[in-house]
């Protein structure tokens, strides 16, 4: 009987701590769509903003989703409960992805911001 019991503890904390990253991901998104917000507010940064933005929501999402799924395989057994784990990482996936395309556009931004500020050093020199 313990045999048995230990897989299911197992998959119980796996669901667990894929709730968690879930919320954890949510709150990035969170963060992103701050920070597009702050971006929109200076107009050579506005576009890049907004796409932030979106991005940030589009994290907040999909992060929502795994939670979803997550909990929903938390409280299932079986069959159901892989399927519900297995669409979780996969929602988890998509917030990364979100996640990794708007912290690029934020580091674009910050190098055209940084060629710029070399450039005005330049002609002031």
């Amino acid at each position: 009987m313990e045999e048995n019991s230990m897989p299911h503890e197992v998959a119980k904390e796996r669901t667990q701590l894929a709730m968690e990253h879930a919320r954890l991901a949510e709150r990035h998104g969170m963060q992103l769509v701050e920070r597009g917000k702050t971006l929109q507010q200076s107009a050579s940064s506005q576009a890049a903003g907004q796409f932030i933005e979106r991005q940030g929501e589009l994290v907040q999402q999909h992060a929502k989703n795994a939670f979803e799924l997550a909990k929903t395989a938390f409280e299932s057994s079986g069959e159901a409960a892989n399927q519900a784990y297995e669409a979780s990482v996969e929602e988890h996936s998509k917030a990364t992805e979100e996640y990794t395309k708007a912290i690029r556009e934020f580091a674009e931004l910050a190098q055209d911001h940084i060629e710029q500020s070399q450039a005005r050093i330049k002609e002031v020199k």
